[in-house]
């Protein structure tokens, strides 16, 4: 099993000391503040609080796996990922992946997302998919980095179950969560 807390250094990141660890149900309201922060600095307009309800139950239930990145002992970011099982198949889904705006380029996505990869490969994980807002250029990027690649394009609804005019999400998939880590260890050769 992997540890709960998983310390990445200056030689992976640009930034000293980054920490990884699985939250406890006392983080759940400073998890609801970086979410809430994080959502407004992507989506202005789409932010509802009843969002961190949601966020809260979410933390009972065993599919669903949490982690916090902390820098000099701040919450700087957090990753939510489910874990499904059917007869035969399993699936991992990143449901949330945020990092708060001020830490964007240093290399904290990256480590939330090597830590998830890892994460579902332990738990013989071998697809991993996730949806993300199609004018989030940023974040497709990021996520095709980790060799994810579009799959469909859906609609975007609001909490109660409207649609939202001229909103898309992109369902993206990584079908090889084993051979992305490979990838992602082996030395560039650029």
């Amino acid at each position: 099993m992997f540890s709960s807390c998983l310390p990445f250094f200056q030689c992976w990141l640009r930034t000293p000391k980054i920490t990884i660890c699985r939250p406890s149900i006392n983080d759940q309201h400073e998890i609801a503040e970086v979410a809430k922060q994080a959502y407004e600095e992507t989506y202005p307009d789409l932010y509802d609080s009843r969002r961190d309800e949601l966020l809260f139950a979410e933390f009972k239930k065993k599919n669903c796996h949490f982690f916090i990145a902390k820098s000099a002992g701040k919450m700087i970011g957090f990753a939510k990922m489910l874990l499904i099982k059917t007869e035969g198949d399993s699936m991992a889904i990143l449901d949330k992946l945020y990092v708060l705006e001020a830490h964007h380029g240093l290399g904290y996505g990256s480590a939330l997302m090597k830590h998830c990869l890892e994460a579902a490969a332990e738990h013989h994980v071998s697809i991993m998919a996730l949806q993300v807002w199609d004018k989030n250029e940023v974040a497709i990027r990021f996520y095709e980095k980790f060799h994810f690649t579009k799959a469909s394009t859906l609609p975007v609804f609001n909490m109660d179950g409207e649609l939202v005019a001229d909103q898309y999400s992109i369902s993206m998939r990584c079908d090889d969560i084993a051979l992305n880590l490979q990838r992602r260890a082996a030395p560039s050769l650029q």
